[in-house]
């Protein structure tokens, strides 16, 4: 998904759009019968695909990763596309394939449920108190010679 972005980004747009035209009851002045049934299958098929990333608008900064062994493509996507990632794993997963690894049960799901709460709350607490830094005028005056 990351690597290729921009197809996936074009699939997003098409849900988006379909849902607005299908809320508007555009859909139902637009086409035919059998045509809104082939658009409501597509429908389904792409919130089946895309439903949980139909908000992303650009790639992600960082992604977490829950159990990194299974889920070893998506990290070597995000490796590829210089992403960190942060491993929510178990001592027996190989740490050098994550950049931040967070050591619990990942087969418990009350384990890594509470990881996943402290690191909103993290993410959360830092987004509050970030100051984003004012870009300061360079000073463009020539040099004083002595």
């Amino acid at each position: 998904m990351l690597t290729n972005f921009s197809e996936i980004k074009k699939r997003i747009d098409r849900l988006h759009r379909l849902t607005a035209e299908g809320e508007s009851g555009e859909l139902e002045r637009k086409y035919t019968k059998k045509e809104r049934v082939v658009i409501g299958r597509e429908l389904d098929k792409l919130n089946n695909n895309f439903g949980g990333i139909k908000g992303l608008d650009r790639t992600p900064q960082l992604m977490i990763v829950i159990d990194p062994r299974h889920d070893h493509i998506a990290v070597a996507e995000a490796k590829d596309m210089n992403i960190p990632v942060i491993g929510i794993m178990s001592s027996d997963n190989n740490t050098k394939v994550v950049t931040h690894a967070v050591f619990v049960n990942d087969a418990l799901q009350s384990s890594v449920s509470l990881v996943l709460n402290e690191l909103i709350g993290a993410y959360k607490a830092g987004r509050a108190n970030h100051v984003p830094k004012v870009a300061r005028p360079t000073d463009r005056r020539r040099p004083v010679r002595r």
